[in-house]
């Protein structure tokens, strides 16, 4: 079967051929920009209770940050969170790390960083679900440290975080079509829970479809 695209913009041929071979026969689908098409984003564990702690932040003006990996999933998910909190009126701090000297990951020097710059609430992107040891030490620091990540949950325990997002946590379903999303796809579910959260309680958010690109 031919692959076929009925796009105002031409997909390229590689990109056509590269989906048939993952067994994808309907661009269309695969490329929808329909919100409605896609699973519950919003039912993840540990995403309201996130998503709480955030609007509890804006609410008392409190400072929140972003940390996300170097690489092109953790850069692309400060952008969106970034853009979303710009959206919405809300100042954050993005932090990325050096390759050279932190690493992946996000270590204990960070979190006296922040804590430095008075900020209350840590949201890691693309990363932190093996940082067991950050987590513990944010908790003592009284730094509210939330992890979105995408990684698999590979240690002993999980990280003792505020709160941790992960479609790929031990005791989320792991046959469920959440599981292949990238970090910048968690990102985009804690900022579609926010909205949610948000427009109950009468705000109006601007859409969310201009995140879209980022994901």
């Amino acid at each position: 079967m031919r692959l076929q695209a009925n796009y105002d913009r031409k997909v390229p041929n590689v990109i056509l051929k590269l989906l048939k071979k993952r067994g994808i026969d309907n661009v269309n689908d695969f490329l929808s920009e329909d919100l409605k098409q896609l699973p519950n984003l919003t039912g993840l564990k540990d995403l309201e209770k996130s998503s709480d702690r955030v609007i509890q932040a804006i609410k008392n003006q409190e400072k929140i940050a972003i940390y996300g990996d170097y690489d092109v999933d953790g850069t692309t998910s400060c952008a969106l969170l970034f853009h979303f909190f710009k959206s919405i009126q809300v100042e954050v701090k993005c932090i990325q790390p050096s390759r050279f000297i932190e690493g992946y990951g996000i270590h204990p020097p960070t979190i006296d960083q922040a804590i430095k710059e008075n900020i209350k609430v840590l949201i890691t992107v693309d990363c932190g679900i093996t940082n067991n040891e950050t987590a513990d030490y944010a908790r003592e620091r009284g730094l509210d440290l939330i992890i979105t990540d995408h990684h698999k949950d590979a240690r002993e325990e999980m990280p003792n975080a505020y709160a941790v997002v992960n479609p790929n946590r031990r005791d989320e379903d792991l046959n469920s079509p959440m599981v292949s999303l990238a970090g910048v796809a968690v990102a985009f579910c804690l900022s579609w829970k926010i909205k949610n959260e948000l427009e109950k309680q009468a705000q109006s958010v601007p859409s969310l479809y201009p995140l879209l690109q980022f994901v």
